[in-house]
Parts: structure tokens; sequence; C-alpha cells
């Protein structure tokens, strides 16, 4: 509800200062509104940026016939500071020292025009973080009744949990993710911030405990994520905020150890730099180990360069698992002749990529170990594959071909033969009941 000058008011429709003692002229004036308010099609009658129904002109001309009213009218009019505030909502200095304004009568009266007015510039001026305009709004005295003192209330404490659940949720999401933005909660963790809320009343003091603590917790959280200077600035302002005694612990706890890590890593760079040397002598001394430990670190460097350039090509070996729609799936030995198979593709890709070059390929010697140690263990990776191998019925002939190991010969069953004949490397697998 907006507040309305009565004394203003009058004069205004009447074109001319009025007193509100004479009751004829009063008379004539709520006569002459009544008719301009029959005679508008939306039966309204507007006065500068308020409107007013019939309803509302009756109630108005009848409160200037209460002289208790009236007088309330004419205290606000005589504190010049108060009826700008209630008009405007801005507040330009303190009201009158009126012992009026204590009694429950003008409480009552003045609430429903003070309170929508106070704290829309209480809520403004937090959310510009305008900390001497909070101070000044509650230096004044609270012109309201309990019940609106505790709407009044309500309403900033609301507005207040929106930037701590701004703040909360940038602290989770900090946690779960450090390389999330928190530029939404910035404005939260500030030293502006704490200034506003030291400037809240004393009804406030819970949330501004639980507020340090969200602040600190924030400040680890930045920390952890190696924000160590943003964490330090907010420590630094939650050690400003009015806060209960077991806050301003936790606060200079983390403090002291944030304030001691940054000290270990600027020593630790300072003495990398040379942080101690100062005179001419220390310079040129700082100059030499400059150049040590660039040197150093130009060879390291250098080392790393060469040993890359000279390093063979690491070609990896193909896993015998690797294929699922092998050629051989389903022969007892398919593990083993797939690896034999991709050595072979690799054995004979290098010796391509040697022939093309011009190199003269080394001939292997009768009897050499192709394949050595790898191709032992990858016939130990067969394992227990092929177990459901059925031999045939008992009693049953079985034809064996010429090129098949003897069935007696238990190292010939076992063996393979490697044919040497060609450049390519040719290999012949002959598979028995048991190998190949």
């Amino acid at each position: 509800m907006k507040y309305l000058n009565p004394f203003a008011f009058l004069e205004k429709m009447n074109g001319g200062p009025v007193s509100t003692e004479d009751t004829a002229a009063i008379s004539l004036l709520r006569k002459k509104m009544m008719a301009e308010l029959e005679l508008s099609e939306e039966k309204v009658l507007r006065a500068g940026a308020q409107w007013f129904s019939k309803n509302d002109l009756l109630l108005f001309f009848d409160e200037l016939q209460s002289p208790g009213k009236l007088h309330l009218h004419q205290q606000i009019r005589d504190d010049n500071v108060l009826l700008v505030f209630l008009e405007t909502g801005k507040l330009t200095g303190f009201f009158n020292h009126n012992p009026l304004y204590n009694t429950p009568a003008f409480l009552t009266f003045i609430a429903p025009f003070y309170e929508p007015v106070f704290t829309t510039a209480v809520l403004d001026s937090l959310k510009q973080q305008q900390a001497p305009e909070v101070q000044q709004l509650y230096a004044n005295p609270l012109l309201m009744d309990g019940e609106h003192q505790h709407r009044s209330y309500d309403k900033i404490f609301r507005a207040l949990q929106e930037s701590y659940k701004i703040l909360e949720a940038a602290e989770q999401r900090r946690r779960a993710d450090p390389r999330s933005g928190w530029k939404d909660a910035a404005p939260y963790v500030n030293l502006q911030q704490v200034q506003v809320l030291n400037a809240l009343p004393e009804i406030f003091q819970e949330f501004r405990n639980d507020s340090g603590i969200l602040m600190i917790n924030f400040a680890l959280a930045l920390d952890g994520t190696r924000e160590n200077k943003k964490a330090l600035e907010i420590l630094y302002a939650v050690k400003a905020l009015k806060c209960g005694a077991y806050v301003r612990e936790e606060t200079a706890k983390y403090l002291q150890q944030l304030e001691e890590k940054a000290a270990s890593r600027k020593s630790l760079l300072g003495r990398f730099f040379g942080r101690e040397y100062k005179t001419k002598q220390q310079r040129r001394k700082l100059l030499r180990d400059t150049l040590l430990k660039g040197g150093v670190a130009l060879a390291i460097i250098v080392a790393i360069i060469i040993g890359a350039r000279f390093e063979q090509e690491q070609v990896p070996r193909i896993k015998v698992r690797e294929s699922a729609n092998s050629i051989f799936t389903g022969a007892r030995t398919s593990l083993t002749m797939q690896y034999l198979l991709s050595q072979l593709l690799m054995d004979n890709e290098k010796r391509a990529k040697k022939l093309l070059e011009g190199t003269r390929l080394p001939v292997p010697a009768t009897g050499a170990d192709v394949y050595g140690a790898d191709f032992m263990k990858a016939v130990r990776m067969q394992g227990d594959y092929g177990a459901g191998f059925v031999r045939p019925p008992f009693g049953r002939s079985r034809k064996w071909a010429p090129e098949d190991s003897s069935r007696n010969d238990a190292g010939h069953r076992q063996s393979m033969q490697v044919v040497n004949h060609q450049d390519g490397a040719l290999i012949t697998m002959v598979q028995t009941p048991d190998s190949f």
C-alpha cells in the first residue's frame, strides 16, 4: 500500500492551499472529485500516479474527519526524511527523534505503508551489495508492528536463501568436477557480501554462521582444484564476518593452513629463481646459477629428443584372442594358428619393406628357431581350449595321410616344419589328433 500525503493531495486537487479544519471547503472538494469520478468512463479518478475508485475516495475523506489519524498524518508531514522515504523509497538521512514513533498506535497506522517500501529497499541494497545503505535502513527506527516485522524478515530470509543455494550448488559441482565453473557464485564469496551480511540485524546471526561455514567449504573446494589464491581471498573475507566462535576458529585454522601452503610454494619458487640475491656479487652468482640450471635442463631435453629419434619403432604384437571371426575357429589349435598367422603377416611386412629399400635379407640356417620363446608362449596359451576334441571311436580304423605325423612318435607330434625356400616366410602347419 503506497502512502498518500493527504495535505499535498488536497492542495493539488483544489488547485491551491486548503485547510483540513475548513469543513466546508473539504465537503465542497469531496463533491467535486466524486462528480469527476462519475463522469469518467472507467469510473476511476486519476491523481498523479495514483488511481482512486469511489470506495477509495470515501475512505480518504472519512480519515480526514478523524482527528487522531489526521494528527498522525501531520507528524509524518513534519518529518521530511520519512515522508520522502514513504513516497519514493529513497532514504536521505535519519528520521526525527519523535517519541510518537514508538507508540503502538503510530506503528499500527504507518506499518502497512512503511513495510513494503522498507523491505524493497533492503532487498535492492542486498542485491547490489550496498552495505552502507543497509546499515542506514536499520539505523532508523523500524516503523512496523510485530506482524509486519515478521513479514519483512521472512521476505529478506527468502532472498538470502536463494543466494545461499546458488553458492551451495557451486560448491557441490566443484567437488564433483574440478573443471566446473562457479561464475554465478562469485558475488557471494567476496568481501562486499560479507559486509552486507554484517549490516543485517542480530536476528540474521544464524544465517551469518551458516554462510561462513559454506564459504569456508567453498574455499577448500577451490584450494583442492589449485585455485589457492582465490581460496585465500575467500577466507580473508570470512575472517571479517560477524559470526560465532566456532566459525571464527574454523576460519583461523584453514586460513593458517592455506597461508603456510602458499608460503611454501613461494619459497620453493624463490629459491629456484634466486630471491635471496640482492647485491651485485650475488646477482652475478644468480646469473651463473641460472645459466647452469638452464644448461642442465637443455641437456636433458636434447637427450630426450635424440633418444626419441634413434628409438626403434615398436610394433605391438597381435594378441591371439583379438580376432573375433578367425578362419581357424573350431579347430583345436585355433589360438596357436591365429598367433602364427599374425606373426607371419608382421614378418612379411618387414621383409617387403627391406626388399623395397634394397636391403639383403638374412637367410635362416636350417634348424634355426624362427619364432623362439614367443612361439612356445603362444602354444602354452592354448590352455584347455579344444578339450572337447573327440578321438575316433574304439575299434574304428582311421586313415593316415603320408603328411601326417607318426602316431607313435611323440616328439614329431609336437613339431612343426619351417620352409625357407622363399624370401617371404612360408610356414606349413600339419595338424595331428592332439597338436599341429
